[in-house]
């Protein structure tokens, strides 16, 4: 009986966790500072693969320039986030299968605060708005 009722809990535990791990899409941050953005988003565990620069280790997408298309369909994302300084045309052949959100950088404070609220939105931050909101207090 003992045995029995810890399986049970364990299925419990394992269906339980499943819908989380669905919510969390399969990004791709093309640029240093948007994997530290994701990650004080608290998104960092979705994170499938990051620019030369990044110091995760993660496999490699290209650069800011010059992305590796082939390497970033392979990692099937749902969200590929560039900077400004990327041409988005050259990700092109993803779409549909992956959005892909161009943020500004850090020219001002309005500006960061615009570009943490869209990310938080486009990977699905659920306390995304209060986040930046406390960010902009």
């Amino acid at each position: 009986m003992k045995h029995t009722l810890r399986h049970l809990l364990g299925g419990l535990l394992l269906v339980l966790a499943l819908p989380a791990a669905a919510a969390c899409p399969r990004i791709v941050s093309q640029s240093p500072y948007i994997t530290q953005a994701l990650d004080w988003l608290g998104r960092g565990d979705c994170i499938v693969g990051v620019s030369r620069y990044d110091k995760r280790d993660l496999p490699r997408t290209g650069g800011v320039k010059d992305p590796d298309v082939g390497a970033i369909a392979a990692l099937n994302p749902d969200l590929v986030v560039i900077s400004k300084g990327s041409d988005p045309a050259q990700l092109d052949m993803l779409e549909p299968e992956a959005r892909i959100l161009q943020v500004d950088g850090f020219d001002s404070m309005a500006q960061t605060e615009a570009m943490l609220a869209r990310l938080a939105e486009a990977a699905g931050v659920a306390d995304g708005k209060a986040k930046v909101a406390a960010y902009a207090r």
